[in-house]
């Protein structure tokens, strides 16, 4: 399956009166493969800008394959959580392709 995400990110320490937002459009592929071990889900999020993530999903005890786009907004908040130098996630949208 899969997904278009947008993500509105911002720096934390930005300044007062200064913007620092970016608007990210990522390209999300999940596999699945029931003969892996696990549960046989990977996924792959891509963006336009070089950003590429390729994740092992087939140990994760939070992902759910009937629930994919709540586990990206998980991912998403985890990712971008404005901690040790990360930004921080204003925004989310996600679409079925």
């Amino acid at each position: 399956m899969n997904y278009n995400m947008t993500a509105l990110i911002e720096d934390p320490n930005t300044e007062e009166g200064k913007n620092s937002e970016l608007f990210i459009r990522l390209k999300v592929s999940f596999t699945h493969n029931d003969e892996d071990y696990g549960n046989g889900y990977w996924v792959m999020i891509k963006g336009e800008e070089g950003f590429e993530n390729f994740y092992d999903l087939r140990y994760n005890t939070d992902f759910r394959a009937k629930h994919k786009m709540a586990w990206l907004t998980y991912w998403a908040e985890n990712y971008w959580n404005g901690e040790n130098g990360a930004y921080i996630l204003k925004g989310i949208k996600i679409s079925r392709k």
